[in-house]
Parts: structure tokens; sequence; C-alpha cells
């Protein structure tokens, strides 16, 4: 009867082992395949805010491009303005130049207060617009 008894522990014991394994197994593969899917979704997820912050940043390149051609063309334009203007002043110059070089002892004051007045509002005018520049 002893050994009856030890034979049905044993055996009681064996598949509430097994039966406890099993669950275990099957708990370990539900989890697993639960963590699976968590990572799928966290890598899905990953892959939507990637593509979104993607085209955010593509559309702001996109505006800056435009916003920076727009800036060449006025710079552009205002180059010429400026380049007219300070080619303008060097003619008024170069024409002031002649004229204190061919200057006589005659005419040399009056040459010389009109080179003096255009000379000093040139370089004003001059450093009017590169103050505007680099403002």
């Amino acid at each position: 009867m002893k050994i009856l008894r030890g034979v049905l522990m044993s055996a009681i014991l064996s598949m509430l082992f097994f039966s406890c394994t099993q669950n275990s197994k099957k708990e370990a593969e539900d989890m697993k395949e639960n963590a699976t899917e968590a990572v799928e979704n966290a890598t899905d997820k990953i892959k939507v805010e990637k593509a979104k912050l993607t085209a955010k940043i593509e559309n702001q390149i996109d505006e800056l491009d435009e916003k920076l051609d727009g800036l060449k063309d006025k710079m552009d334009e205002e180059s010429e303005t400026l380049k007219e203007k300070l080619n303008d002043q060097k003619e008024q110059l170069q024409s002031k130049l002649e004229g204190v070089k061919e200057a006589t002892k005659d005419n040399w004051n009056g040459i010389k207060e009109d080179a003096t007045t255009v000379v000093n509002n040139v370089k004003k005018e001059f450093n009017d617009v590169f103050k505007k520049e680099e403002s």
C-alpha cells in the first residue's frame, strides 16, 4: 500500500509538473508572440513617424528653396541697381578728376570746391550703401 501510494503521488506530481510545464510553455509562447507584436507595432509606429517627419522636413526645404530663389532674384535686382549707382558715382569722380587735372590758376578755387563737394557726397553715399548692406 505504501508503494501504491508512493506511485500515485509520483504520478500526481508528474501530472502537475507536466501541466505546469505545458502552461509555462504556452505562457512563454504567448509572451513571445505578444513581444513580437509589440516590436512590430513599435516599428510600424516609427515608420509612420519617420515618414511624417521626412515629409515635414522636405516641405520646409522646398519652402526655403522658394524663399532663397526669391531673395536671389531680389538681390540680383538690388545688385544691378547698386552697380549702376556705383558706376554713376565713379563717372562723377572721373569727371571731377579730369577737371582737377586740367584746372588753371584762374578756375582752381571753383573746381576745387566743386570736386570736394562731389567727393564728399560720393563718399557719404558709398558709406551709406554699404552700411545698409551690412545691416
